[in-house]
């Protein structure tokens, strides 16, 4: 009868060979199974599982022939040596009976061992219990594994708090970026003079100081206390006349039913003044008052406008009166995609803004032709109160959805002079990584969708730091003082009271530290801290000025004619009282010469972008000869021109435009990567040792679960 060998990846069964009682190879002496020691159920099971594990590895690697070795000496101990190498130990279990140690933790070690003998992890070969090495030497090597370890725990946990508290970073992703992402700004113009003299004088300020002093006490710097009651009824008077009344009517149909002065004009009388006149916001704030104050409703300081060669007729047109509420006061807000889109003419100035601010889009043209140019007129001779000192135009460029915050971002538009304004873009791209990953908190700016103002509507607003800015002290008035700014009354429904007074003063307070209120509430109420947008792009201005007009060519150009006809309107309002006052004779200078000079008249003739040496010569001979004849006219409107005209150009001058990228500081993969790095400098490992000790884990965890089924089931079918 053969000897019975154990070859590799057999199963080992001791009642199998008990059975058929055939000889093994124990030793080096062929006995037979009856005559080892007897070894229990649970060890038969460890030695025919480990057996075959070993037999498996070692046999396949290097051709061995394993075989059994009892030593009865030591309570039934198993060892396993192989035919070539009988005194190289390959692995060891330790059968013995004594308590404490189960079959189960011998087994786990043993898996431990070859564990170590099969890893990739650096040094962990010499920690088993199967190599030869002495204990001393063993130690050692559990001392530089353990200290790899501690090295790369503190590596790791760097590592794992800078990743944790690193945010986002903005780089310059490149200076040659697309203008076709480029919004082209909008403007915001100011009329430093907010309070007309010719206003003031025509209901009766002028001969009475004391109610004039009762009129901007009530209405534009505020009081420390209420009004007595006849100074307060005097000045509710004069805000509630009729001639304020019927005048603001007017600016009210110019602005939201319909963009033609003379449609406007022919409309005024259809409606019932008087029932307005008991209004609070017209009686005690002086709604209607202040309006007029800024420009005589009809008359308008921007004389020509236009946008790509495309002139807007200011004649025929309301769109560039002073409809739009700043923190300075009312404005003339240009926004040129749409203001100057022929499509959109017929559409009044308040429609307009609501329904297509959100439609204009991207992309534009490098160039003074192709910017923005305004002819404006400051009108010296009327200033009567002002905010700040000083003459001419507060303007701001800023983007199309953007509430402009005139004491924060505006430069002064001096008259007698042309003043360039090349601008210069800069865009800022958050990565959609940065968006995911982090909170607004965490990249301290936030996307259109992340924060929704109350009063601030998304059809005319986006998410900006400007905004931000504006509605954190917005807030502060309205919750503050219990009322709402003349220039900006969306929260009325809420607080049903318009800044006057007592209140004003309040309102003026909180104004002068606009900017300094960092938190706004969004629209569910929430207080939330004001960042930059995500998605942004900002605008820088360089300015530079030259004198205008030029005295030998004023009449050759289109402005002679323009501001013609300017004085020719505004010598038949009001105002002409204030305008002779400063220029003597000026309206009879100019009515006696309307038949001969700009005889077309037309401002249309001169706002198409022509030239009037373009047009006829016969004309231009003619006009020539009249001032030549007329010097005192001349002479007037040169000296008018020169105190009181600013020609403004906003306009692309680079090619190309800076885009900033907003994105993380250590990306994921990055992070990943010095993990990795580390953990293989230290220890050697990479992915393919995670799946080496998860394979171990799962030897272990099938043998253990299977040896608990079996006790188990062998319970079960114990007979009792």
């Amino acid at each position: 009868m053969e000897p019975s060998h154990i070859v590799p990846g057999d199963t080992v069964r001791m009642s199998q060979f008990r059975e058929n009682n055939k000889p093994c190879i124990c030793n080096g002496v062929p006995k037979m199974w009856h005559d080892l020691p007897l070894i229990d159920d649970d060890m038969e099971e460890t030695v025919r599982d480990t057996l075959a594990t070993v037999a498996t590895d070692q046999g396949t690697q290097t051709g061995f022939m394993p075989r059994v070795q009892v030593n009865p000496t030591k309570g039934g101990s198993v060892k396993f040596s192989d035919d070539n190498s009988p005194r190289v130990r390959r692995s060891e279990v330790s059968m013995s009976r004594t308590p404490g140690n189960s079959a189960e933790s011998r087994w786990n070690l043993s898996t431990f061992d070859h564990f170590c003998e099969t890893t990739s992890l650096h040094g962990w070969k010499f920690l088993g219990q199967s190599q030869p090495s002495r204990k001393l030497l063993r130690f050692g090597w559990m001392g530089v594994v353990l200290g790899s370890i501690g090295v790369s725990i503190f590596f790791l946990s760097n590592s794992m708090m800078d990743f944790k508290s690193s945010t986002v970073q903005t780089t310059q992703d490149t200076s040659r970026g697309s203008l076709q992402k480029v919004f082209f700004p909008s403007v915001t113009l100011c009329n430093i003079n907010q309070g007309r003299s010719s206003l003031f004088r025509e209901v009766g300020l002028s001969q009475n100081e004391t109610l004039l002093r009762a009129v901007l006490k009530q209405a534009y710097f505020g009081a420390n206390k209420p009004l007595k009651p006849d100074l307060l009824r005097a000045v509710k008077a004069i805000f509630s006349s009729k001639d304020v009344l019927k005048k603001g009517i007017l600016g009210d149909l110019m602005c939201e039913s319909t963009p033609y002065r003379q449609k406007a004009f022919n409309e005024r009388d259809l409606i019932q003044w008087e029932s307005f006149a008991n209004e609070t916001y017209i009686s005690e704030a002086g709604w209607y008052f202040k309006t007029l104050a800024v420009q005589e409703m009809g008359e308008n300081f921007v004389l020509s406008a236009s946008y790509r060669r495309i002139a807007k007729d200011t004649q025929r047109f309301t769109s560039l009166l002073p409809f739009f509420g700043t923190d300075y006061g009312l404005c003339t807000l240009i926004k040129p995609q749409i203001t100057f889109n022929r499509d959109l003419e017929q559409i009044p100035f308040a429609l307009l803004m609501k329904n297509f601010t959100p439609t204009i889009q991207p992309g534009i043209q490098l160039g003074k032709e192709n910017g923005l140019s305004i002819l404006l007129d400051t009108e010296v001779y009327d200033y009567g109160f002002s905010p700040q000192r000083g003459e001419g135009f507060k303007l701001a460029i800023h983007h199309h959805m953007d509430q402009p915050i005139m004491a924060l971002s505006d430069v002064d538009i001096s008259p007698g002079f042309v003043t360039q304004l090349s601008v210069t873009p800069t865009l800022t791209l958050t990565t959609n990584e940065a968006r995911e990953r982090f909170t607004p908190t965490e990249r301290k700016c936030y996307f259109d969708d992340e924060f929704r103002f109350k009063y601030l509507p998304q059809e005319l607003y986006r998410y900006g730091l400007s905004n931000c800015l504006f509605s954190a002290t917005y807030h502060k008035i309205i919750q503050t003082c219990q009322c709402v700014p003349f220039f900006h009354t969306l929260a009325y429904d809420d607080y049903p009271a318009i800044c006057a007074g007592t209140s004003l003063l309040c309102m003026n307070s909180i104004l002068m530290d606009i900017g300094s209120h960092t938190h706004a509430e969004d629209s569910q109420g929430v207080s939330r801290p004001c960042y930059s947008s995500c998605q942004d792009q900002t605008n820088k201005m360089a300015v530079t000025t030259s004198v205008f007009p030029n005295q030998n060519t004023f009449t050759l150009g289109p402005e002679f004619c323009i501001l013609y006809q300017k004085l020719l309107s505004t010598c038949r309002t009001k105002k002409n009282v204030t305008l002779e006052e400063r220029y003597p004779n000026i309206c009879s200078l100019v009515f006696r010469n309307e038949s001969r000079l700009c005889v077309k008249g037309q401002a249309s003739w001169y706002m198409d972008g022509q030239n009037p040496a373009d047009g006829d010569e016969y004309v231009l001979e003619t006009q020539q000869t009249t001032l030549l004849k007329d010097q005192a006219l001349m002479s007037a409107m040169y000296a008018y021109a020169r105190e009181n005209l600013a020609l403004v150009n906003v306009y692309i001058k680079d090619p190309a435009v800076t885009q900033i990228k907003r994105d993380q500081r250590i990306p994921v993969i990055w992070f990943i990567a010095n993990v990795g790095g580390i953990l293989g400098l230290t220890m050697g490992c990479s992915l393919v040792t995670v799946f080496e000790i998860l394979h171990h884990m799962f030897l272990i965890f099938f043998r253990t679960g299977r040896k608990s089924l079996k006790r188990v089931n062998q319970s079960l079918l114990k007979p009792r």
